[in-house]
């Protein structure tokens, strides 16, 4: 049996995800099958690149640590929770603030979650793909 190279690969690695969609009309049992297609398409894959995540911090519980620290007078000028939540409903009020530390905010946000920036290979595009069917035989299920 001849190996198949790394596009043919993909190729028909790409039509089985095609084709997935139909094990959910597969009757239960064990199903002898052997099928020979033909696969033709056409594969783009771009270049490896590097890209910058959103961090994981996960920002409600932040929100809620901050609250709690304030209200128990544990950060720099306490306030009751609901003197923070007034001013965050306040139109304008939030925007202002936030602008006002973001820098400090995305530097607290590095520390915490960590380096955002990942290695990811090339897209892989399919603007076309055809399956034909060569040769299939099949064994009634047991």
């Amino acid at each position: 049996m001849t190996e198949l190279s790394t596009v043919q690969a993909v190729a028909v690695a790409l039509a089985g995800k095609k084709l997935d969609k139909a094990k959910k009309d597969l009757a239960p049992g064990t199903h002898k099958v052997r099928v020979a297609v033909e696969v033709e398409a056409t594969i783009n894959k771009g270049e490896d690149y590097t890209q910058a995540f959103p961090a994981t911090l996960k920002p409600w519980r932040a929100v809620a640590f901050l609250l709690d620290m304030i209200a128990k007078g544990e950060a720099t000028g306490p306030v009751a929770v609901a003197d923070v939540t007034r001013a965050m409903l306040t139109p304008g009020e939030t925007e202002a603030r936030a602008k006002a530390v973001e820098a400090q905010a995305k530097a607290a946000a590095l520390i915490l979650a960590g380096s955002t920036e990942r290695e990811c290979a090339g897209k892989v595009t399919v603007p076309s793909l055809t399956i034909s069917l060569v040769e299939a035989t099949e064994a009634v299920p047991a």
